[in-house]
């Protein structure tokens, strides 16, 4: 089911405009020239980026300037001076939080764009067919007898199914049952969660923090109310994509010349590897036990050859080959489509900047840190970024020293069982 949402978005944008002049004309009555103080700060930044439309490194400077918070005369002016300085500095560790208040959701939504929507009784194996031969990984998912969308079929969901199925000796299921069926199943399991939306006027800040609070990787923005419609689903790509375009006029924070190893940004340490050997049924264990989105393939000297992500699992529906899921990763990743150009890696001595340029330019989810023998070493995801950048910026006194690195680190163990909660089966999905 295909939804055109050119003249959706007019109406939307026709009362989106009102609701920004009204804004507007009472931000331009306000004095200008008042000093403001830093528990405005976040205020005062945001009205001019809404006013002028984008921000620039002389104005944010200004802006930071005239918010001096210590406004005792008796002060030293030495002391003003130095809690000015910190006080710059740590507006400009959060120039990307900002920018992100300041813009809405609405403001990533494309003129044109195409929405893939399933009902709740399309079988499973139509429905995932419908997903590769439009290219997509997650649709919103339509129940017509309550009349409203209920949650997201994703990658996750197929893998989850096949690796169910495969238990269960029940692989013929996944012809035969609807959607609807597999979620009473993981409502009877206590794991169905409801969907989790945005509104078109909140900010791209709450968009990021539901993201990464929440651990997923799809958020629709939904209008309330009686239309209830969906106008367009926010991905970690679309939203850095986003903020890259914007790079060039925001004032650039110290850490972007730091490694992401150096900031804690990543997953570092002996990550999860295959071999060519790994079972399929193997990889997608690990996929939800460990709550990996990727698997590096390495050779029998640990260099990195391939990798095995979740979208290449869907690639088992498109070749009917989910019958036989004791077939070898590396047999597997032979039906991925002619459009991979291979592993994107990085070196640990790459700058956040580089880093974040890579992602963008290459449209990818995730960089394989190597070492110079092309080992792997660590990986970097776009929603370890938005987190690092959006969430959980430095501090001043940190942005530039001794911040180390936080990220995860995973014991290499590629057959190890054990019990976990599937990202999957509460309707989130891990990095894909």
């Amino acid at each position: 089911m295909f939804a055109a949402k050119g003249s959706l978005r007019k109406a939307l944008h026709k009362r989106h405009t009102a609701h920004e002049s009204k804004a507007q004309h009472k931000n331009q009555t306000d004095d200008d020239s008042k000093p403001t103080t830093t528990k405005h700060k976040d205020k005062t930044l945001l009205s001019f980026v809404r006013r002028e439309g984008k921000l620039i490194r002389k104005t944010f400077g200004e802006i930071c300037g005239a918010e001096t918070v210590l406004q005792d005369a008796t002060q030293p002016k030495s002391g003003q001076l130095k809690a000015r300085s910190r006080l710059q500095s740590e507006s400009q560790n959060a120039v990307y939080a900002l920018f992100m208040k300041a813009h809405k959701c609405y403001d990533l939504i494309p003129t044109s764009s195409k929405l893939v929507v399933f009902d709740t009784e399309l079988p499973i194996k139509k429905a995932f067919f419908a997903l590769i031969y439009n290219g997509v990984r997650a649709a919103p998912l339509w129940n017509s007898k309550k009349q409203e969308f209920v949650g997201m079929l994703t990658v996750t969901d197929f893998i989850q199914i096949l690796y169910n199925d495969c238990k269960s000796d029940g692989i013929k299921e996944l012809e035969e049952q609807k959607i609807e069926k597999w979620r009473e199943i993981f409502e009877a399991n206590g794991n169905l969660q409801s969907m989790v939306t945005v509104e078109p006027s909140e900010s791209l800040y709450r968009a990021v923090q539901l993201l990464c609070d929440l651990k997923i990787h799809r958020l629709p923005i939904m209008e309330s109310g009686a239309s209830n419609n969906i106008w367009y689903i926010l991905t970690h790509k679309r939203i850095i994509k986003f903020l890259y375009i914007y790079l060039v006029d925001l004032p650039r924070p110290s850490y972007m010349d730091k490694t992401p190893k150096d900031l804690g940004i990543g997953t570092w340490g002996n990550i999860f590897t295959i071999t060519k050997s790994t079972s399929v049924i193997d990889a997608l264990r690990l996929f939800l036990e460990r709550r990996v989105s990727a698997l590096p393939l390495i050779d029998k000297n640990g260099k990195v050859i391939d990798i095995y992500a979740k979208f290449d699992v869907i690639n088992l529906a498109a070749e009917k080959a989910y019958n036989d899921l004791d077939i070898t990763v590396y047999e597997a990743l032979q039906h991925r489509s002619e459009w991979f150009e291979g592993v994107r890696s990085c070196l640990e001595t790459d700058s956040l900047m580089v880093v974040i340029e890579i992602l963008v330019k290459t449209e990818i989810h995730r960089l394989i840190v190597v070492d110079s023998e092309q080992r792997a070493i660590g990986i970097i995801s776009l929603s370890d970024i938005l987190r690092f950048l959006i969430i959980e910026p430095p501090a001043a006194e940190d942005s530039g020293k001794n911040i180390g690195p936080k990220g995860l680190f995973l014991k290499r163990n590629h057959l190890e069982t054990g019990k976990s909660d599937s990202p999957l089966t509460k309707g989130m999905e891990c990095d894909e």
